[in-house]
């Protein structure tokens, strides 16, 4: 359970957000597996390579991937702005989630 309104069932990979459940397959699932267990802390690109696509070696394709899973997370994410997944350019992507009072 992220927050009252996310939770992310790990082992049937549903996403429930508010009253919605989405089921995420494949390296959707896999990325906001790994985004959960790393919450509140930087995941790097290569590890997302590496566990997502199984090599680290980085070119364009799996750039553009990377972006196109991680801004469809965001978007059933959205409806909780206490969960966000932030990104560091080049960097990495960090799952934060925030306290009430820390809005």
């Amino acid at each position: 359970m992220l927050t009252d309104k996310v939770v992310y069932d790990v082992f049937n990979s549903n996403l429930s957000v508010g009253n919605y459940t989405y089921h995420l397959a494949g390296i959707q699932a896999q990325l906001m597996r790994i985004l959960c267990e790393n919450c509140n802390r930087m995941v790097s690109n290569k590890y997302l390579y590496d566990m997502c696509w199984s090599r680290s070696l980085y070119c364009l394709t799996y750039k553009k991937q990377l972006n196109k899973y991680i801004n469809k997370l965001r978007k059933l994410l959205e409806d909780d702005n206490r969960v966000i997944i932030s990104c560091i350019h080049g960097i990495g992507y960090s799952l934060k989630v925030n306290d009430i009072g820390d809005l």
